[in-house]
């Protein structure tokens, strides 16, 4: 729902990636955060991921998306100065657990946000996208 809103059609769930990029933070890949025992391993990975996202495969995407809930308090991962983006100061909470932070950059915007894959209203995808929508090109 999310991609589709922003590009303004419907995409085959095949297509998908036609038109977005995924990764994560961490290369710990886990059902959900409460089943790592050893948040040393998490921080290790992530520490490890700073310099490939400072590299210009990222940097040159108009939109970033981060879906990662407290990770870049928790581990140390400095938003602004890993992207070149600056926050907003101000953050906007829809519901329990919804809400967003809005960071920007020179021709780009980064969203932080929650963990988008359960749990979250069609409000706060809507928003973000809506947010997203004039730098899509």
């Amino acid at each position: 729902m999310l991609v589709q809103t922003i590009i303004g059609k419907e995409i085959p769930k095949y297509d998908f990636l036609d038109y977005s990029f995924i990764t994560e933070l961490s290369q710990i890949c886990l059902p959900n955060s409460n089943y790592l025992k050893n948040n040393d391993l998490t921080k290790e990975s992530i520490e490890k991921r700073k310099s490939l996202f400072k590299k210009d495969f990222f940097q040159k995407f108009p939109i970033v998306i981060m879906a990662c809930g407290h990770y870049p308090k928790k581990f140390n991962f400095d938003i602004e100065d890993i992207f070149d983006v600056k926050w907003t100061g101000d953050t906007t909470i829809l519901s329990k657990g919804n809400y967003y932070n809005v960071h920007y950059g020179k021709s780009k915007i980064l969203i932080h946000t929650r963990q988008v894959s359960i749990g979250v209203t069609n409000q706060l995808l809507f928003e973000i996208a809506e947010l997203c929508k004039k730098y899509y090109k």
